[in-house]
């Protein structure tokens, strides 16, 4: 009878790249989108004093993954990012890197003068999302999810 016992190893050879299936929902979100287009949108509200910020398309991308998913807790949003592969590649973000925490998600939602909830941002998230992924690939009638 086989026994598996773990042995952490000091180096692995793993690529996120390799573990998101090419059907998987974020990969093709990734694909369609050019997501710079967030940086524009919210320039005005960041300084540029102080501390380097989180990346606002990575604040996006989060709130997105919140809204695809149905995720409406921030804390848990974050929990998933950090526990699901293919989350933490959508992201930008790689095994050896710590993705922004809940508390990020709460900011930016009172930064922009709103309730500081997953689900108001990511009302907003799906609907640029259905414009952008309906111009890239052309439909007029059926988005992709």
């Amino acid at each position: 009878m086989g026994r598996k016992n773990f042995q952490g190893k000091w180096f692995y050879n793993f690529s996120l790249e390799d573990r998101v299936p090419a059907d998987h929902l974020p990969r093709a979100v990734a694909e369609a989108v050019d997501f710079s287009f967030v940086r524009g949108v919210v320039r005005e509200t960041y300084s540029h004093t102080g501390t380097p910020s989180v990346d606002p398309v990575v604040v996006f991308k989060m709130a997105l993954l919140g809204y695809l998913y149905g995720i409406t807790s921030e804390r848990r949003l974050a929990d998933e990012i950090r526990l699901n592969l293919a989350y933490l590649w959508f992201v930008g973000y790689d095994l050896d890197e710590t993705p922004p925490d809940h508390s990020i998600l709460s900011k930016r939602g009172r930064d922009m003068g709103g309730k500081p909830t997953v689900s108001s941002s990511t009302r907003s998230c799906g609907s640029v999302l259905s414009g952008a992924l309906w111009t890239a690939t052309g439909s007029t009638s059926t988005p992709l999810w």
